[in-house]
């Protein structure tokens, strides 16, 4: 067998750090509207509005400090930035696990946004490390990391809830950040050259940023990034209450939730390795546009679902789909940015995301108070055919041409 290259043995640590991190994140995170009643609020329209609440503080801070986190990435380093993600986000994290009241865990829920973005910060850094021709494939790699992850970590939590409680969760959470951190501390290689020190600190700080909020089709891109997290983060927070609301017993409810969410994360990480190599010759715009389209097809159904069983089927349907939308519009976004500014695009796009987070969860509980929990699947299904439609009417010119792949071995 060939040794691996450096930047494949850069993928593989970046890989299981970004695994660690998703398992530790999807094994509490989904439970905080379960976790909210243990908390003393047991009024159900209250519980929804304070999982919004909190999925919107951590958007809001993430939003806000994004831009700024990816412009120290292409000035100071991707590596460093990855680091204070993991190793940050394992103090604050843990530290929920303690809290007294639901005002307190909301505050650790600003604080963790403002500190974490492990995803951008990875991608940020495999894109820089990775041949332009194998952008796809890495990115696919890396997306299906977070999948696994997040099919592993509801299903420990679950269980953990169920038998234990909430609070040891968050523990677990912690310290598989902080292992993670570990992995890409000692086993990734980045031999970052600082670029020469502009004039002026706003130079420093947001010259980059200007320069990519100047390109029309980056915009697109980033703009996507929005739609797919505001699409999912709208359903997030009030899944739990869904599946509680469907389920034939009260009993493990957690449990149910985190099958659920595994068995889908499940299929979207099969789906994201596999549609990121193929979208390396297809074209990422062209697979953006189908599963944009295919996961709004498969989220409408799910607003009738009768009971547990029939959401975890089309859960695992949107799976499917959901699987190739990132890896394909990260890839967009990494060939059209320069590769100075790189942190700085990967910054805008997680300030994209972070507002999905923020607004989607916000639009949803507020949504489900007023209409009812079915009605915001509907919704998310609309914005997905929307932005899978979109993606279909772009201009070919707005991809760039992908490297030819004997190139992509040169460069090796």
């Amino acid at each position: 067998m060939k040794p691996l290259l450096p930047w494949q043995r850069n993928l593989a640590a970046a890989w299981f750090a970004q695994l660690l991190a998703a398992m530790g994140f999807s094994c509490a995170l989904p439970f905080l509207p379960l976790y909210v009643q243990e908390l003393g609020i047991t009024e159900p329209h209250e519980v929804e509005t304070w999982a919004g609440l909190l999925a919107f503080a951590a958007g809001l801070s993430m939003a806000a400090s994004a831009p700024i986190w990816g412009a120290l990435a292409d000035r100071y380093g991707r590596k460093s930035m990855v680091l204070r993600a993991s190793f940050g986000g394992a103090v604050l994290v843990a530290a929920m696990g303690l809290v007294g009241d639901v005002q307190q865990l909301l505050v650790l829920r600003f604080l963790q946004g403002t500190v974490t973005g492990v995803s951008s910060a990875s991608n940020t850094l495999v894109a820089s490390l990775t041949p332009r021709g194998r952008l796809g494939f890495a990115l696919g790699a890396m997306q299906m990391s977070m999948y696994v992850g997040m099919s592993l970590g509801p299903l420990a939590g679950g269980l953990i809830a169920d038998h234990v409680g909430f609070r040891p969760t968050f523990f677990l959470t912690g310290a598989m950040l902080a292992l993670g951190g570990l992995v890409v501390l000692f086993f990734v290689e980045e031999h970052f050259q600082r670029p020469p020190s502009p004039t002026g600190k706003r130079r420093l700080m947001f010259g980059d940023l200007g320069t990519i909020a100047r390109q029309p089709a980056l915009l697109v891109f980033i703009s996507v990034v929005f739609s797919i997290q505001a699409s999912n983060m709208m359903v997030s927070p009030i899944f739990p209450l869904f599946i509680q609301e469907i389920s034939p017993s009260e009993g493990n409810i957690a449990s149910t939730v985190g099958l659920i969410l595994g068995v889908a994360g499940a299929v979207s990480a099969v789906s994201a390795l596999a549609i990121g190599r193929v979208s390396d010759r297809l074209g990422h715009r062209r697979v953006l546009a189908i599963c944009g389209l295919g996961a709004g097809l498969s989220y409408m159904p799910q607003a009738f679902s009768a009971d547990p069983t029939q959401a975890l089927v089309w859960r695992a349907a949107l799976g499917l789909f959901a699987g190739g939308m990132l890896p394909s519009v990260n890839a967009l976004i990494a060939l059209r940015a320069p590769a100075s500014g790189q942190g700085a695009a990967f910054g805008l796009s997680a300030t994209a995301a972070a507002l999905g987070n923020a607004l989607g969860p916000l639009g949803g509980a507020s949504q489900a108070t007023a209409l009812g929990l079915r009605s915001v699947f509907i919704s998310a299904a609309l914005l997905l055919l929307l932005t899978g439609g979109g993606a279909s009417l772009l201009r070919a010119t707005a991809e760039p041409k992908p490297t030819p792949p004997t190139k992509v071995v040169r460069e090796a």
